[in-house]
């Protein structure tokens, strides 16, 4: 009797046990376990952001042999990513996601008829890298620098920057310490794209700048390190050009001579503004001198009646009628005293005072003179 009893409970409790043995081997193998690896393949457990990393998921098989599976849904950042069935490699590549700080992620595997497992990733924020210009306009084929720094102003060493889509010496550099590097600009373009990247920072907003490509004097005379130096002596001879005409025009010498010269143009404008005001302005007839050179032997003195006897061999025809017409101008002729007489005036101050009349007196004369032609032509 006491032995039916004790048999009666070691089978139950051997039935237990091999339920539980048989829970634990199967749990074994049907257990999902993640790995995280980065594209070398090496274990991970952080990586920063916008950097890929790679999701695979197995089983433990007998031994401890890892057998990696297909057909296994992965959850990220509130994503779903598969890996297919029949896969050649079972594995799923994921792109972190931009973070402003350091952020932990849960990745999630479950299969059917798999136990499920999870894991955390952490997501570092990578620092901004800013290029910032000397200037947005380079010369061709010269060289020009740039500097790198992160949000804060603080320059950035070892960053690669290069020019986009340019090949050949001076288009990519490496900044120094100080973040500063040195490229050369193409000859063949208008415009080039500065970028900058570092690994474990953020790429830099790429810049713009100008090509010039044919520098003017100007701009030439403007970027030579000597120009505020050759403009410093220019403004300084200007300043001395100017102090020293100042102490002249002060010279009493130059006064006096700039009040003549005044004096001058007064009296030179009060003659010229009383012809142009007057009501009867009438030039009359020009007289003009004219300097004749002569030889030397004809300087020698002789007297006025040789003189006239010379004149009158020499005179032309015409030129003697013209002279016997003009004879009235001497005063010997009677038209003289009939012009005296027309005019109430008397010679008595000058022989040729009668001709400083005034405008009638002119006019008189001018008829008298037309009427003696009129005479001499009809006899």
């Amino acid at each position: 009797m006491r032995k039916r009893f004790k048999l009666f409970i070691l089978l139950p409790i051997i039935f237990f046990l091999l339920i539980c043995f048989t829970q634990t081997g199967q749990s074994q193998s049907d257990q999902l376990v993640i790995e995280i690896t980065n594209d070398s393949y090496e274990p991970i457990e952080e990586l920063y952001e916008q950097e890929n990393f790679i999701v695979s998921v197995y089983v433990l098989e007998e031994g401890g042999i890892p057998s990696y599976l297909t057909g296994v849904t992965i959850q990220f950042d509130e994503n779903n990513y598969q890996i297919p069935y029949g896969a050649e490699d079972p594995e799923v590549i994921i792109i972190a996601p931009e973070v402003t700080q350091d952020t932990d992620y849960i990745i999630q595997a479950s299969k059917n008829d798999y136990n499920s497992d999870s894991t955390i990733l952490t997501v570092l924020d990578k620092i901004q890298l800013v290029i910032i210009a000397d200037s947005y306009t380079v010369e061709a084929g010269k060289q020009f620098s740039v500097l790198v720094t992160d949000k804060s102003g603080q320059e950035i060493s070892d960053v690669t920057v290069g020019i986009v889509s340019v090949a050949g010496q001076g288009s990519i550099g490496t900044t120094n310490e100080n973040g500063r590097v040195w490229l050369t600009a193409p000859q063949d373009r208008n415009e080039i794209n500065i970028i900058a990247q570092k690994q474990g920072y953020k790429d830099a907003i790429p810049i713009t700048l100008g090509v010039n490509k044919n520098p003017g004097f100007i701009d030439t005379l403007i970027q030579n390190q000597y120009f505020p130096l050759l403009l410093a002596f220019f403004f300084l001879g200007a300043a001395i050009l100017y102090v020293n005409y100042r102490h002249r025009r002060s010279h009493p010498l130059f006064q006096k001579m700039d009040s003549k010269k005044d004096d001058i143009f007064n009296t030179r404008k009060n003659k010229t503004d009383e012809k142009l005001n007057s009501s009867d302005f009438d030039p009359g007839p020009k007289i003009e001198e004219i300097r004749i050179t002569r030889n030397k032997d004809d300087k020698n003195i002789v007297s006025l009646s040789q003189q006239k006897e010379i004149k009158e061999n020499h005179l032309s025809k015409k030129q003697k009628m013209r002279k016997y017409q003009d004879e009235w101008f001497e005063g010997t002729n009677d038209i003289r005293y009939e012009i005296d007489r027309i005019t109430k005036q008397i010679d008595d101050k000058g022989k040729d005072n009668w001709f400083h009349g005034t405008d009638d007196i002119r006019k008189k004369i001018d008829m008298k003179i037309r009427n003696k032609d009129s005479e001499k032509n009809n006899k």
